[in-house]
């Protein structure tokens, strides 16, 4: 089965390419990641505090320093999600980067897989028996802090940019003929 990655077509904004490329490790910035705050206060940032922080010029804010706070950290008043002017901007469809309802994947099914191999599901997909291959399409809050690299989440998002990017429309069958179940009517 031949697997359509990444996406060719999708129209990525500035903003959305120099944030995959910074997750890439391609950018001229290097962050350290993080998990639980979009910054925390050793300085670690979690995929979203990274979009943030290349934000900042563009929507006239920065990090705060907060010092009874658990985060130490906020930006436009958020220590773990995305303040909305940041995800209009990065074109998200959520402040959790959440994906568009889980459209297409058998998200359902891979819970219930306790054999597939935590460092290889992005890049490889799990087949399971009978030939279907499963992808986790999660929010990438979790991603992010379930340990998974910056360069896979960015390579996630070069593969399923309609589940999180608001400007490419949602996601079809025919877009990712490889995801059979969960489509809308």
């Amino acid at each position: 089965m031949t697997i359509p990655f990444p996406q060719p077509d999708f129209p990525y904004t500035d903003v959305q390419r120099s944030w995959i490329a910074h997750l890439l490790g391609e950018g001229d910035r290097e962050f350290e990641q993080g998990e639980g705050a979009l910054r925390n206060d050793e300085n670690y940032y979690c995929c979203l505090g990274v979009l943030c922080a290349l934000s900042s010029e563009a929507v006239r804010a920065d990090f705060v320093h907060v010092e009874e706070s658990v985060e130490n950290y906020y930006f436009m008043g958020e220590s773990e999600i995305l303040p909305n002017a940041i995800r209009l901007h990065g074109g998200l469809r959520d402040t959790g980067g959440n994906p568009y309802h889980t459209v297409g994947c058998t998200y359902h099914s891979v819970k219930t897989i306790e054999s597939w191999l935590h460092e290889n599901w992005m890049e490889e997909g799990h087949q399971i028996p009978g030939g279907e291959y499963v992808y986790r399409i999660d929010t990438l809050v979790e991603l992010n802090d379930q340990g998974v690299s910056f360069e896979k989440i960015g390579n996630h998002l070069l593969r399923f940019p309609h589940f999180y990017f608001s400007n490419g429309g949602r996601p079809t069958e025919e877009m990712y003929p490889h995801l059979t179940r969960g489509f809308d009517p």
